[in-house]
């Protein structure tokens, strides 16, 4: 059964998209792309458990159904883009890197962007194992905090392990990919219980201006004293990190419900949308405009980051239009949602 898409969720994920394209274009450790990278990918978590408290279809599934819905709707695009980039990766450069890309991919590193699939996927899973063998709010509450403390000490494992070659790399490289998933938990859990609250200010409009002011300039505020990468469950400062991305991701939804009924939304509602095959093109995208215009990459980023998000619009209509087997298990061609998904 189709469901109704909630509006302003799908302009919520068309920014948070923007800001991960923007964010793999502008320098990383300072300035806007370092306020991205606060919460440009936090956001998507908190969007899963947002769309999992809405939708209660998930209740009434099995764990077997639930693991093969998202075996269809996760990893299988997890799997296409992946052999498309391996198979990219022994043209261009060489057999030994395309041999280390399967080995990525196979233990759920992912290539490039693709990472992030693998952890949705792990994080939905531990999401569905918790939520469907109890209800006990301080079983839930304990055992997230338990994991975000646990993920937060990971992180602070000395740099050297992950630098050095050997067995203590790959317990590393293994640990972090797991890690990476659990911190996403940590933000669906959030998603998931904060999303009444959320709604209830959205009813409100002077408590909605209020938020999204104070959330936008405690973001500003603070982004500069931590500094973030999930890829490698780099969160620096733990409280700070959640913190942050909490607030800039608050900033966003709410806004996003300001501005999800203006006309000239339609683009960005495209890009939410057909997030999923954004985040999968981007990069490629972004490396093929840079080899292809490297006075433009160098010198001028804005103007760089604006043709890539054009480019990267034009081959994801194309991708949506004429070959969604590419990442929709059996789906049939889109190009621009409707009121269903």
């Amino acid at each position: 059964m189709e469901q109704k898409r909630i509006g302003w969720l799908d302009i919520a994920r068309g920014l948070a998209m923007l800001g991960v394209i923007y964010g793999h274009v502008l320098p990383r450790e300072a300035g806007f792309g370092k306020w991205i990278y606060s919460w440009h990918m936090p956001i998507f978590f908190l969007i899963t458990g947002i769309l999992l408290a809405a939708r209660d279809d998930w209740r009434r599934m099995t764990f077997r159904d639930l693991f093969v819905k998202d075996l269809k709707s996760i990893m299988y695009p997890y799997l296409i883009f992946n052999i498309i980039e391996v198979v990219i990766v022994g043209f261009t450069s060489s057999l030994k890197d395309a041999l280390t890309g399967v080995f990525h991919f196979c233990i759920l590193d992912g290539l490039q962007a693709l990472w992030f699939l693998s952890a949705l996927f792990i994080a939905r899973q531990a999401f569905f194992q918790l939520m469907k063998r109890t209800s006990r709010k301080d079983v839930i509450v304990s055992l997230v905090t338990a994991v975000a403390i646990a993920t937060s000490l990971f992180a602070f494992l000395p740099r050297w392990i992950n630098t050095r070659s050997g067995i203590m790399h790959q317990l590393y490289l293994t640990g972090n990919i797991a890690n990476r998933s659990l911190i996403g938990f940590v933000f669906l859990m959030l998603g998931f219980a904060g999303a009444g609250y959320l709604h209830s200010i959205m009813r409100d409009r002077v408590a909605k201006i209020l938020c999204m002011a104070g959330l936008l300039l405690f973001s500003v505020a603070v982004f500069n004293y931590n500094s973030a990468g999930l890829r490698f469950s780099k969160i620096g400062n733990p409280a700070l990190y959640y913190l942050l991305a909490v607030a800039g991701s608050g900033f966003i939804f709410i806004l996003s419900d300001f501005i999800s009924h203006w006309r000239l939304m339609e683009p960005i509602r495209f890009v939410g949308v057909n997030s999923i095959v954004f985040l999968i093109t981007h990069i490629p995208v972004r490396n093929l405009l840079a080899a292809i215009f490297p006075s433009v990459d160098q010198g001028h980023k804005a103007w760089f980051s604006l043709m890539v998000l054009a480019v990267d619009y034009g081959i994801t209509w194309i991708v949506i239009r004429y070959l969604p087997f590419l990442y929709k298990w059996k789906g049939r061609p889109k190009v621009l949602s409707g009121s269903k998904s």
